[in-house]
């Protein structure tokens, strides 16, 4: 199931089991590599990677039905033994479906707005740079996650002198401030510019350059 095959990768990685650096080296190259070649074919040709912001959403469904796994496991089903485990088959069939549904959109509308076999190719680079922006993302929220945390451990620190239990530390809000606003900078840049807005595709610059070149 894919949820179990992610908890036992997450797990791995958190738990630094064996020796990951060359493989976590190899995965990063790749994706940096997939994410260039989709952006250069989406810039200069009719080759479609997220069709529009609707296709987006689809595209993060699947890191926001983790992240209400996570958090409902943590505040509520850990209490009350209701804990949503990896190999529950309906969280799975949620988890995969809006998959499904992105990658048969990514097929369509490369078949729709491009000719045969070019079509076949671009869906191959569609699907491949959605799982790579499906991984960033979920980068940038351990990223959100552990900048988050840094202000608290940093913000507050246990001392039995204190009626509370915690002696008041020095604010570091703006660092933190900062920090979110460029990796949600970041974040925008890298997402929106895998994005075609459907109601202009059919024009691109690829189209451009096919034209002056029978002139």
């Amino acid at each position: 199931m894919p949820l179990v095959l992610l908890q036992k990768i997450a797990m791995q990685i958190l738990g630094q089991e064996g020796n990951h650096e060359s493989l976590t080296a190899g995965l990063i190259i790749s994706c940096i590599v997939i994410y260039i070649v989709a952006l250069l074919f989406s810039k200069k040709s009719s080759c479609i990677i997220v069709y529009g912001w609707k296709d987006f959403a689809l595209l993060a469904s699947p890191l926001v039905i983790i992240t209400f796994i996570l958090l409902y496991n943590t505040f509520y089903g850990r209490d009350n033994g209701k804990v949503i485990e990896a190999n529950n088959i309906l969280a799975n069939i949620i988890f995969m479906l809006p998959i499904i549904a992105t990658f048969a959109i990514s097929v369509v509308s490369n078949k729709r707005h491009s000719d045969m076999p070019n079509a076949v190719f671009f869906t191959i680079i569609s699907i491949a740079g959605k799982i790579v922006l499906m991984a960033a993302m979920a980068v940038f929220l351990v990223l959100c996650i552990g900048i988050l945390g840094g202000y608290q451990e940093k913000g507050r620190k246990k001392d039995d002198r204190y009626s509370s239990g915690y002696r008041p530390g020095k604010s570091n809000i703006v660092f933190v401030a900062i920090a979110m606003a460029i990796l949600g900078f970041l974040a925008t840049f890298f997402i929106k510019s895998l994005v075609k807005n459907p109601d202009y595709i059919g024009y691109s610059t690829y189209d451009e350059y096919e034209d002056e070149d029978e002139e």
